[in-house]
């Protein structure tokens, strides 16, 4: 096919969401006219290519390939702005916030919002509070006028780089009480309580209608990174020998020994204060508005397993109150450093505590919020099954669910609706040493999709029986997702019997699971043709890694 119809082509699938067809027709034109750009950027074919090819990799989150070919493409072509741009992006997504910024400055073209918004998240890494504020006022600003999906998670994230600056929430709130003027003080009041210790959580609340700290769906979270954990991008870096870095062994038995050591570590973060502020708001608020409620519960799954319609399911009962939509997040980098410490048991006090407090500090609004409401709060988002170990750890009594689904189908949901991205747990290859306290990491060109989202699956599963284990049995039920759709009564009574304070309905229960929910059509980015050839080797991986607990050739 020539060059015209192959990005024509190319075009329609990408009209149509279907990234996967659309990448391989990339895959080809780039062949036929020369991907590393000897020569000057002279041909609107190639420059069409360029960029189409680059919002593939940006779309189904391929970072690695993207960080890898645009850096090559831009030895040869420096003017590309958009091969600049998404470059400083995808940098700052895999931790190298300096590096990202440092491309979107030289690039010297307004950035895009989303852009503009992601550089925020990285100034905020860096702790540079006032270049954030910036970033985030003019964000606010341009949400206003274009009713923007982001406008409260840039508000929350305005009010994270503000209270970071000063000593107390008195002082936050004085800063910027001109222009929360307008907006509902409670919003603000939670938001402070991430950072910063309230004196006297039930005045302060006193008069605060029951507002939730929910995100909505259509909502759009904002990352939180540590400056500790980065993608090397390149082997030319002097301080870093790449050729030392492993792989990472799936052992339940070690796993399950260095949970019960991550406890200790976090006895001893506890009784240092790291996290007093934070414990201290949410527990006084579940003292004052909160007495018929419980600690927190959590869901331990991979996602696409049915926990948006637990989610909603959970939603249904007026004494609890279910967050799968969150505003702030820690980006994936972080949370594979954490999983990374806990493989090795390289567990670094002042590393993991900072890893562990921004985590808290992204939750607290929640928790504070479902116990002025008198609800007791539950976290159903697959990102936070990483920090089951340390909610065990600092409310005594949380309780926990593990969901599961055929692994099979949840491998083929994740590529078929491109919920895979780079951004789940994943194996890397990594610097077992931890350098500096640093995690340093690169992606394992040598594996397909397939062996990715096996590993991932194979982690998830181990690492979530691992920390049952080491807790109590009635803290944990497990679930399958097949049973919950199939409506099983004993899953139901069983749930009842387990949390008995929610007062679920049978009802409820019935319609919620009676009822397809979050089916991301709209995500779909695989012919069922492609999914089939994708996933073929996804059993034969698990297999492996049941068996030997990496990938051993």
């Amino acid at each position: 096919m020539d060059t015209q119809k192959l990005i024509h082509r190319a075009a329609e699938f990408v009209s149509a969401g279907k990234y996967g067809e659309a990448l391989e027709c990339y895959d080809i034109l780039l062949l036929q006219i020369g991907c590393n750009a000897k020569k000057n950027l002279d041909t609107e074919d190639k420059l069409q290519v360029w960029d189409g090819y680059l919002s593939i990799l940006g779309v189904l989150g391929d970072y690695a390939q993207l960080i890898k070919w645009v850096s090559a493409t831009l030895v040869n072509e420096p003017k590309w702005l958009n091969g600049r741009l998404s470059l400083g992006v995808a940098l700052i997504e895999s931790g190298n916030l300096g590096s990202g910024l440092e491309q979107l400055q030289i690039a010297g073209v307004p950035p895009t919002f989303y852009q503009a918004l992601t550089i925020g998240n990285a100034q905020s890494g860096l702790k540079n509070w006032q270049a954030a504020q910036r970033i985030y006022l003019n964000g606010l600003v341009s949400a206003a006028d274009k009713g923007s999906e982001f406008g409260v998670g840039i508000l929350v994230a305005f009010i994270e780089t503000v209270a970071r600056e000063q000593s107390s929430a008195i002082e936050t709130e004085k800063k910027i009480s001109h222009l929360l003027s307008a907006s509902d003080p409670s919003v603000f009041r939670y938001q402070v309580a991430r950072y910063h210790r309230i004196d006297d959580v039930r005045q302060s609340f006193k008069c605060e209608p029951a507002v939730t700290a929910k995100a909505d769906d259509d909502d759009r979270y904002l990352r939180l990174y540590s400056g500790k954990s980065r993608c090397v991008y390149s082997l030319k870096e002097p301080s870093i020998d790449v050729s030392s870095f492993m792989t990472p062994i799936i052992d339940p038995h070690s796993l399950g020994t260095n949970i019960e050591k991550f406890f200790k570590l976090v006895a001893q973060l506890l009784n240092a204060g790291i996290f007093s502020s934070q414990l201290d708001n949410i527990r006084d608020m579940q003292s004052s508005y909160g007495r018929d409620t419980e600690d927190p519960v959590m869901v331990l799954s991979t996602g696409r397993c049915g926990t948006e319609s637990l989610h909603l399911f959970l939603e249904t009962s007026p004494f609890v109150e279910s967050y799968h939509t969150m505003h702030l997040v820690l980006a994936p980098c972080e949370r594979n450093h954490l999983l990374y410490r806990l493989i090795t048991g390289n567990l670094d006090e002042e590393v993991v505590g900072s890893i562990l407090k921004l985590y808290l500090e992204s939750r607290t609004a929640e928790f504070a919020s479902a116990y002025r409401m008198n609800k007791t709060p539950i976290l159903v988002n697959h990102w936070d099954t990483v920090f089951a170990p340390f909610i065990a750890a600092i409310f005594p009594q949380s309780r926990f669910i593990y969901l599961k689904r055929d692994e099979v189908k949840v491998g083929r949901s994740q590529i078929t609706k491109n919920q895979w991205r780079n951004r789940q747990l994943q194996h890397w290859r990594f610097d077992p040493k931890f350098t500096n306290g640093e995690f340093n990491y690169t992606r394992d060109e040598t594996l397909p999709l397939a062996a990715e989202i096996a590993w991932y699956l194979r982690i998830t599963e181990v690492f979530s029986l691992a920390f049952l284990r080491t807790i109590d049995d009635e803290r944990s039920i497990k679930i399958l997702s097949e049973d919950l759709f199939e409506r099983s009564e004993n899953v139901y009574v069983g749930l009842c019997k387990w949390l008995p304070s929610a007062k679920f309905s049978r009802e409820s229960y019935d319609d919620i699971f009676g009822t397809i929910h979050n089916e991301k059509n709209d995500f779909i980015a695989y012919t069922d043709s492609t999914v089939d050839r994708l996933s073929a080797s996804l059993i034969e991986y698990l297999e492996k890694l049941t068996r030997y607990g990496g990938f051993i050739n």
